[in-house]
């Protein structure tokens, strides 16, 4: 394991202590706060690793095989457009406006 991957576990962690701790101000339950972090999580993985096959051009048998991802192939860019529509698509299962969190 390298510093890389020990950042972006740090990262996480703070993250979701981040929005556990900060959901009772946003007017959500921390229920529903650690569940909206879990959801962006994995939909940022998502959107990170969908945004680099597209741009490297990688087949997508090879892409989507569980021992690539080791070998790099995360896009930061879409790793923020699948956090995006991941709260996007949390805030409308909820009916809460996708702009809670900036309050």
């Amino acid at each position: 394991m390298n510093f890389y991957n020990l950042f972006i576990a740090a990262g996480n962690a703070v993250f979701l202590l981040g929005m556990t701790l900060r959901s009772p101000k946003m007017r959500i339950s921390r229920q529903h706060g650690l569940a909206l972090a879990l959801f962006c999580l994995f939909t940022a993985l998502v959107g990170a690793r969908i945004t680099y096959v597209l741009i490297h051009k990688i087949p997508w048998g090879e892409a989507m095989s569980p021992w690539s991802a080791h070998r790099g192939g995360f896009s930061f860019i879409g790793a923020i457009l699948g956090a995006s529509g991941g709260l996007i698509i949390f805030a409308r299962s909820l009916r809460l406006p996708a702009v809670f969190c900036g309050s």
